[in-house]
């Protein structure tokens, strides 16, 4: 089902693949669909010669709250509830965060 999902995401965003500047993936490996989103990111990059930047999974939830029009200052409490993570972490910052 990857493929479908990122046709539609590209579409939903109005883009193409030639207009993306990179390609953003969990560098820790969790197994199961992470696993499937590692492999065809790292196959997508090297087919589309995009640059491949690997994300820490955990901190990827906790600044999504920065893709809303109204942010939280620094430092805050964010609480990350996804499958095998359920902590409340201290973000002092983009990559400084304590749980």
């Amino acid at each position: 089902m990857i493929v479908p999902i990122v046709t539609e995401a590209l579409e939903t965003a109005k883009l193409t693949l030639r207009e993306i500047d990179g390609i953003a993936v969990t560098r820790a490996w969790f197994g199961g669909s992470l696993l499937v989103g590692l492999s065809f990111a790292k196959s997508l990059s090297f087919a589309s010669g995009l640059p491949l930047a690997g994300v820490n999974h955990v901190e990827a939830h906790l600044s999504a709250i920065f893709l809303e029009k109204e942010t939280p200052r620094f430092p805050f409490v964010g609480l990350v509830v996804s499958g095998g993570h359920t902590s409340l972490f201290r973000v002092d910052g983009f990559g400084s965060l304590e749980g």
